[in-house]
């Protein structure tokens, strides 16, 4: 992945992913999907109190979605997130 340079309090997240079918195998349908919530800090900017390598919580909705070298994360304030884990 060629590197993205966050700025001031941003953070890049790698949202968890989605599963199309419960353990028993039901298969979910689309409109039942819940957009994902939580997932692994891939990069931080300077002022960030989160760091690289943490799985975190966050807001329903929050960040702004990219796409970078074929793969989908979010870039988002350390304000959006709930907690580490």
């Amino acid at each position: 992945m060629s590197p993205i340079k966050l700025l001031k309090d941003r953070i890049l997240v790698r949202p968890k992913v989605v599963e199309d079918k419960t353990e028993s195998g039901f298969i979910i349908p689309e409109q039942a999907k819940v957009a994902p919530s939580s997932g692994d800090v891939i990069a931080v900017g300077p002022d960030s109190v989160v760091k690289v390598g943490d799985f975190v919580m966050y807001a329903a909705g929050a960040g702004t979605d990219i796409d970078h070298d074929d793969e989908w994360f979010l870039v988002m304030r350390d304000a959006d997130v709930y907690c580490t884990i």
